[in-house]
């Protein structure tokens, strides 16, 4: 049941993970900047995954952990 409840959250920051949109300034062509935004995004996740194994609940510290990380790969979030 709790890996029901785990997966449940994952799925809510998925989505508002994916309602913003990361540009990396160093990719032009739009296909492999998709390829590697689903790379550089799985890594992250796997990274707050990690990060957060005992308090899956705390959406708030996953979404920054997650913002962070992809930033440090040189992504950077559009703003609209």
């Amino acid at each position: 049941m709790k890996r029901i409840a785990v997966m449940l959250l994952l799925l809510v920051f998925l989505g508002g993970c994916f309602s913003s949109k990361w540009s990396h300034p160093n990719i032009a062509d739009p296909r492999e900047e998709d390829e590697v935004f689903e790379e550089h995004s799985a890594q992250c996740l796997k990274e707050v995954n990690e990060t957060f194994a005992d308090n899956p609940e705390n959406e708030a510290m996953r979404q920054d952990v997650y913002e962070r990380c992809l930033k440090s790969l040189g992504w950077e979030k559009d703003v609209y």
